[in-house]
């Protein structure tokens, strides 16, 4: 067994896909060949130097997974809130877009299989490590402080309406 592909696959079918999904992720093509042909093991006096550099590269494809993940959810919804269930400051947020009649997305990263490389993936592409991280029509609004102080500036709204995650307020008809 390799330590990302499954024993069935053959080391060039490995070594291609890591190529094509995080190339860049990937430092160096030693990394793939070594992730490709070397077991993941624990360490031991042979194997720290290739099992480590393993690691590191798996780690690095890994999170680069997780952002082309991240990047398809945000794009696939008008509103997007990473967070996570115990996070009082997403519950915050949360109950905010409820409260507003917003239809929202919502990824629990300590739900996810794979919300840790989510979380470092969002570290990586928005600079917020922390959650809530909301996102309206692709475009990252912060935490919940920031949500919070759009809202009470009179602009979520709005951007929520304009996102088709609300819908408009009713013209009255004239008469």
């Amino acid at each position: 067994m390799s330590c990302f592909a499954s024993s069935a696959d053959p080391p060039d079918v490995v070594l291609r896909l890591l190529q094509t999904r995080a190339g860049a992720a990937l430092h160096c093509e030693r990394a793939a060949e070594d992730m490709a042909r070397t077991p993941f093991t624990s360490p031991n006096a042979s194997s720290v130097g290739v099992n480590h550099h393993c690691l590191r590269a798996r780690i690095k494809l890994l999170v680069a997974m997780a952002l082309d993940k991240a990047k398809e959810i945000v794009a696939s919804s008008p509103v997007v809130v990473f967070s996570k269930t115990h996070c009082p400051y997403s519950a915050r947020a949360k109950q905010l877009l409820t409260e507003l009649g917003a239809s929202y997305k919502v990824v629990e990263l300590d739900v996810e299989s794979d919300g840790p490389e989510l979380q470092a993936a969002l570290a990586e592409w928005t600079g917020q490590r922390t959650v809530p991280n909301v996102f309206i029509k692709g475009k990252r609004i912060g935490g919940c402080d920031a949500t919070m102080a759009m809202h009470d500036a009179g602009n979520l709204v709005p951007l929520l309406t304009e996102a088709g995650a609300i819908a408009s307020a009713t013209a009255a008809p004239s008469l």
